[in-house]
């Protein structure tokens, strides 16, 4: 089978799920699971016969495989329901082929990996124009009855954005939108617009040739049929997909009711920065709110000299690992919250204090880690909790044992998966070390036992280690680069990639404090693992509801999966 072929019955597989979905499930649950299973069509079958096609990712669970034995088959009624909805889905690729529409399902290679790796990931896109892979870009978005001052701040971010080779990103609206656009074009620079309605459409009427120019210059993407009018419910949805598809966004004008806060609101479950002119943190509630939030950034006055740029971060050209944190914990959860088709759970909201010691260290002008992955979330309270308090504790009488626990995590990550760590970072590391306890920690100057674990792990390798020494006590939420000293005796130490291993996260920064003590001395590039990421279940319970809390106390390890590529390995 071509690689064509496989990707027409993955779309049509697709397309005959989204046909005949039925609450809880959504298109964007569909396309999640389909992500997660890595086949549409997989799940197309199980749907048919489950006993006879099982998921991959319940291969290997006895209690997924008992439940399917005993379920009951599926209806005739739905069987027949998904045969008449594939057979129609080939109809439509082949209709839509015909009139030149670009379908790009979410398994085309094509399909934006920024998009891909959202909870609000589209199952499909159709697009017109010059489609770049994981492009980088920025939204400059904003009211449609805009103010002087704010064309005029979205011209200058524009042309700021297209001097320095990124994307401005609009949505063809008029206002902002279309001073953006027009901006990013007269400069000959590259425009993205995503629209509200189907490709063959063109809303407003007035930008009409606008599209056309956006077609032929840049990109149109839509994540809607063919023939779709525009409606209420539209114009968000393509509000979220900007906001994944970007690594920033930008309002340059709104008011109390603007619909620009639902962008604003996206990025922050994205992960996203967001910057604002301040004439929408002065004139509305939701920008000072929004404010308060430390992926906020305000722009006082007009500056077109990159600065705005400052609170745009990216790692190799692809947004920061926080999100692919956030998608890891989307997985293991998934499974566990059946009702919960549309995950809300975000992990920079599980523990509050990280965003703020990310913040203050982009203050202090620190850099922090360069990539970070954690193995296991940890419920305070649960037995993976009392493990990580408990393995270095010689009173507690299962410190033996909670000491092997952590050996199998360590050895998961750094000898299952080590190769995976340079397809992830991309390069293998060149020395590695733990975190000592800090002066207030009763365990100072004591031999920490994770040495003699991770020493182990990273023996074959040959890696050697970096012994890092406390010289202050621990400051709660505070990134401090002189709470850790270096005392490797070598006069050059091989700091060209250093992995940092930790036990456990609360805020990270005891962790990022030795992250940026390596940069400032010479590190090129700094890797952080931790064994278990504690979470606060009744600050979840509080903030995110009872339903994600109850999620998060089922959480799993996954049979096969790698903690660095955040992806299902074969047996």
């Amino acid at each position: 089978m071509t690689d064509e072929q496989w990707l027409r019955r993955e779309s049509a597989a697709l397309l005959a799920l989204l046909d005949t979905c039925e609450k809880p499930d959504t298109w964007t649950s569909i396309a999640n699971d389909c992500v997660l299973e890595g086949s549409a069509e997989r799940i197309y079958h199980h749907h048919l016969d489950p006993s006879a096609h099982s998921l991959e990712r319940e291969e290997n669970d006895a209690y997924a495989i008992q439940r399917t034995l005993l379920d009951d088959p599926p209806s005739p009624t739905l069987v027949t329901r998904l045969e008449n909805a594939y057979k129609i889905a080939e109809q439509r690729l082949d209709e839509w082929k015909r009139h030149g529409y670009d379908f790009m399902s979410v398994f085309d290679p094509r399909f934006p990996g920024q998009l891909r790796m959202t909870i609000d990931v589209p199952p499909f896109l159709f697009a017109s124009g010059i489609i770049i892979p994981n492009e980088t870009a920025v939204s400059v978005v904003g009211s449609r009855a805009c103010t002087p001052e704010g064309a005029q701040f979205a011209i200058d971010c524009a042309r700021m954005l297209t001097k320095r080779g990124i994307g401005v990103i609009a949505g063809l609206a008029k206002g902002i939108d279309t001073f953006a656009h027009k901006t990013a074009l007269a400069d000959g620079g590259r425009t993205i617009a995503f629209i509200g309605t189907g490709i063959d459409r063109q809303y407003p009427a007035e930008n009409r040739d606008l599209q056309k120019r956006i077609e032929n210059e840049g990109l149109v993407l839509s994540q809607f049929m063919p023939g779709a009018e525009p409606t209420r419910q539209t114009f968000p949805m393509r509000n979220a997909l900007m906001s994944g598809y970007g690594i920033a966004t930008i309002i340059a004008d709104a008011n109390e009711h603007s619909g620009t806060r639902i962008q604003a609101r996206q990025a922050q479950r994205h992960g996203r920065p967001v910057i604002l002119n301040h004439t929408v943190m002065d004139g509305t509630q939701w920008g000072r709110e929004l404010a308060d939030n430390c992926s906020t950034r305000l722009r006082r006055r007009y500056e077109t000299d990159g600065k705005p740029l400052a609170a745009i971060r990216t790692r190799n050209g692809q947004p920061h690992g926080q999100l692919f944190e956030e998608r890891r914990l989307q997985q293991l959860t998934r499974p566990y919250m059946p009702s919960m088709r549309r995950p809300e759970v975000r992990t920079m909201g599980i523990v509050p204090s990280m965003r703020q010691t990310q913040r203050q260290a982009r203050t202090q002008g620190l850099r922090t880690a360069d990539t970070i992955r954690f193995g296991y979330y940890a419920c305070k309270g649960g037995q993976l909790y009392r493990v990580m308090q408990g393995y270095k504790n010689s009173d507690d009488a299962s410190a033996t044992e909670y000491l092997n626990d952590i050996k199998y995590i360590a050895f998961d990550a750094l000898r299952i998966h080590y190769d995976c760590i340079a397809s992830c970072t991309g390069a293998p590391p060149t020395a590695w070390a733990t975190i000592p306890s800090t002066k207030s920690s009763p365990n100072y100057g004591k031999p920490n036992p994770l040495n003699a674990v991770i020493a182990q792990a990273m023996a074959p390798n040959g890696i050697p280690q970096l012994r890092l020494e406390a010289t202050t006590t621990k400051t709660h939420n505070t990134i401090n680069p002189r709470t850790f000293n270096l005392t490797n005796t070598s006069d050059e130490p091989p700091l060209n990639h250093v992995l940092l291993v930790e036990d456990s996260w609360v805020s990270g920064a005891t962790v990022q404090s030795a992250a940026a003590m390596l940069h400032q001395i010479g590190a090129e590039h700094v890797t952080i693992y931790c064994l278990a990421r504690i979470i606060d279940l009744r600050w979840t319970r509080r903030e995110l509801g009872e339903q994600v809390s109850n999620g998060i106390m089922a959480l799993r390890h996954e049979t096969h999966w790698c903690p660095w590529t955040l992806q299902k390995h074969k047996p």
